[in-house]
């Protein structure tokens, strides 16, 4: 099996020295990856960390969850950054634009925009430096307007060094690629470069609508001849973003990247992905998606995977746990013996671990008379284990397959109020399904005002199924 082969990493950073008893303390260190070939040297980059003596630690967790010990302690001193920028929408600041601001920061200075709508693009062409609000997502607007072209552009090579944090992306319409017939990433495109993208609202950009479009907030891509990219898409807001084609918040292609405590609410694309469309070429053989401790709630896609499609894949692993899936919609065909749909995810050329997730009233229809996967589709042939879930609600059963599934593993879950049924012809999809399960109400503690934390009776929490792992309120009757 899985268990206790590392499946990936978790580090931990703190102002005090970090041991076992003290690691849900310290504060998550995002951006560690997942584990290599044995041998492989490993180099990775952190940014917008705190200043001053840090201790780090990092531990291998498998397939199942379960942790094991702590690496040796690492202790570095960081530094504050350069010469900081103020820009003010009067222009009255250092600089009279961010744009200003950027082309004359140097590597490792700051950008500090204050309160305002500013309607510019601006592009980081290549630099180390931290463009941040100084009063938060709700204060400060860079918007598009409408225009031509994303909002924010990152295609210059640049780094984990490289940080938007803390503004309101808004009114992108996308850029054209050279072929002059697909429009991506409407809000921020990523295309070569690995920045860290933090704490910002990402929301009402379009990719091509009506032509063709992927990423209607974010789409990250690397080109050919060149090393995939690897971006931290971190604690970002995405919301009413639209793809005409796939990915209505985001676009992943060809990439190592990692999604951490984002929202994804009410995004659209015609066909494929929601929220999130992921597709791999043969030469992302080391690439991965991380897509960990995220919400998806309410969003729709035409096709295939109202939140998540995971379409065109190598064997590469989509890792996708402690995340949160309510109310997404995928409406494409489901002819007789066919595809389905995946209200929730749709997992079609994937290796991937989806465990202790939450999902929750999420609806897959199609035309065929069979079950479309109301919160999930599996249709390949690759290792995929489904565990330690808490699934409620489906419209559309809550399991189902469009092909049989002979190294698909579906166990250790809890199923409750799906219907017309908990799985799809489980005889042909599922080589494994069942053990361990629960068929029972979880107990929310609040799912009226969308609270699916559980309660400290729930048996899910007992058994250690759902995306949250502590009780949310005591005891219901």
């Amino acid at each position: 099996g899985q268990e206790y082969r590392a499946a990936r990493h978790e580090g931990r950073f703190s102002v005090q020295a970090i041991t076992l008893e003290t690691w849900d303390q310290a504060q998550p260190l995002y951006g560690v990856g997942i584990p290599q070939d044995e041998g492989t040297a490993e180099e990775q980059t952190f940014a917008a960390l705190p200043e001053g003596m840090l201790y780090f630690a990092i531990r291998a967790i498998d397939a199942a969850g379960n942790q094991g010990g702590l690496s040796n302690e690492a202790q570095a001193t960081t530094t504050g950054a350069g010469r900081t920028w103020e820009v003010r929408v009067d222009g009255s600041g250092d600089a009279p634009t961010v744009q200003a601001a950027i082309d004359s920061a140097a590597h490792g200075d700051r950008v500090l925009i204050h309160p305002g709508r500013y309607l510019e693009h601006i592009n980081f062409k290549g630099k180390r430096i931290h463009v941040v609000s100084a009063e938060g997502p709700g204060a400060t607007i860079l918007d598009g307007n409408g225009e031509p072209g994303s909002v924010v552009t990152f295609t210059s090579g640049e780094t984990r060094e490289s940080v938007l944090e803390g503004v309101t992306v808004t009114g992108g319409r996308g850029r054209y690629l050279a072929d002059l017939v697909l429009t991506v990433g409407g809000g921020i495109v990523v295309i070569d470069p690995s920045p860290i993208i933090v704490g910002n609202r990402i929301v009402e950009n379009e990719a091509g609508n009506p032509g063709r479009g992927v990423g209607g907030g974010i789409d990250v891509d690397s080109t050919d001849g060149k090393p995939l990219v690897s971006p931290i898409i971190r604690g970002n807001h995405f919301q009413g973003n639209i793809a005409a084609t796939n990915g209505g918040a985001m676009a992943i292609v060809d990439s190592r990247t990692e999604l951490f405590g984002n929202t994804f609410v009410n995004n659209y694309c015609r066909y494929d992905g929601g929220a999130l469309n992921i597709a791999m070429g043969p030469r992302s053989t080391n690439g991965f998606v991380l897509i960990i401790q995220n919400q998806f709630v309410g969003n729709m896609a035409g096709d295939h995977g109202g939140a998540i499609e995971a379409g065109q894949g190598v064997n590469v692993p989509v890792d996708i746990r402690n995340n949160l899936f309510v109310r997404n919609e995928a409406h494409g065909e489901d002819p007789p013996g066919g595809v389905g749909t995946g209200g929730a995810i749709s997992m079609r050329d994937w290796p991937s671990n989806i465990t202790n997730n939450t999902f929750v009233d999420n609806v897959g229809t199609g035309t065929g008379p069979g079950c479309t996967g109301g919160h999930v589709l599996v249709s390949t042939e690759k290792r995929v284990e489904i565990r330690a879930n808490v699934f409620v609600g489906a419209r559309g059963c809550a399991l189902s397959c469009s092909s049989p599934s002979f190294n698909t593993v579906a166990e250790g879950n809890l199923y409750w109020d799906n219907t017309p049924a908990n799985f799809g012809n489980p005889k042909n999809c599922f080589p494994v399904l069942g053990g361990n399960d629960l068929f029972t109400d979880p107990l929310f503690c609040d799912p009226a005002n969308d609270d699916y934390t559980l309660s400290a009776n729930s048996p899910a929490l007992q058994a250690g199924m759902g995306a949250y792992l502590q009780p949310g309120c005591e005891a219901t009757p």
